[in-house]
């Protein structure tokens, strides 16, 4: 699961989100990887899902991508089934409920970043 800040204010970043999810279906498609975006007014909030390698290489293709800004990587782990199997990448848009949606995920994984111990040398 990662995160990136929105433009909201960019008058492009409508196109940019259409682009975005033409592409990453068709490449996603490609790689059998399947996933969701999450969008609010100043944030999205993504999810994949696959084999480790394809999930890896797709999340470096987005690292990489010049219309995602501030991406952070908030979860990485196995899962027993896919959420989205019948979806390349699902999309939902912009609403109060995914607003709060985005938070409410973004939230809890980072208050469960810090309650983990971390490993000291």
């Amino acid at each position: 699961m990662s995160a990136r800040r929105c433009s909201p204010g960019d008058p492009r970043e409508r196109e940019h989100i259409a682009d975005i999810l033409l592409t990453s279906r068709r490449q996603n498609s490609e790689a059998e990887v399947t996933g969701a975006l999450l969008a609010s007014d100043a944030r999205f909030t993504q999810v994949l899902e696959g084999e480790k390698r394809a999930v890896e290489d797709t999340y470096g293709r987005i690292t990489h991508d010049n219309r995602h800004k501030d991406v952070v990587l908030l979860l990485a782990e196995a899962i027993e089934e896919r959420k989205f199997p019948q979806w390349s990448m699902a999309y939902i848009g912009p609403s109060q409920s995914a607003a709060e949606a985005v938070v409410r995920v973004t939230r809890g994984v980072e208050d469960s970043k810090r309650a983990m111990p971390r490993a000291h040398s």
